[in-house]
């Protein structure tokens, strides 16, 4: 679901808990974006911005942006709604 996660050099055990969290936290935030109706690559790139986000405050890319504007009703359904995320 989420390529460049697998990619990660896990240099710890820590590391690989907390990927895999993230990987388990996007796949949830994915489901819950499709269930409100959300397209499934849509979905996929505003759940791993929020996962990111969630787990290291990492901004989210201009597209990815984009995506969470054009469906921020949609994501506040699915209680994802992130009021700092964006500014």
């Amino acid at each position: 679901l989420f390529p460049a996660m697998s990619n990660a050099v896990l240099t710890s055990r820590s590391d690989h808990k907390q990927v895999c969290s993230l990987r388990t936290r996007g796949t949830l935030y994915c489901y819950k974006l499709m269930y409100e109706q959300v397209p499934a690559i849509e979905a996929r790139s505003i759940a791993a911005a929020l996962a990111r986000y969630d787990a290291y405050q990492q901004s989210p890319s201009p597209a990815q942006q984009t995506l969470i504007m054009k469906f921020s009703a949609a994501i506040c359904r699915a209680k994802l709604w992130r009021p700092r995320m964006l500014g």
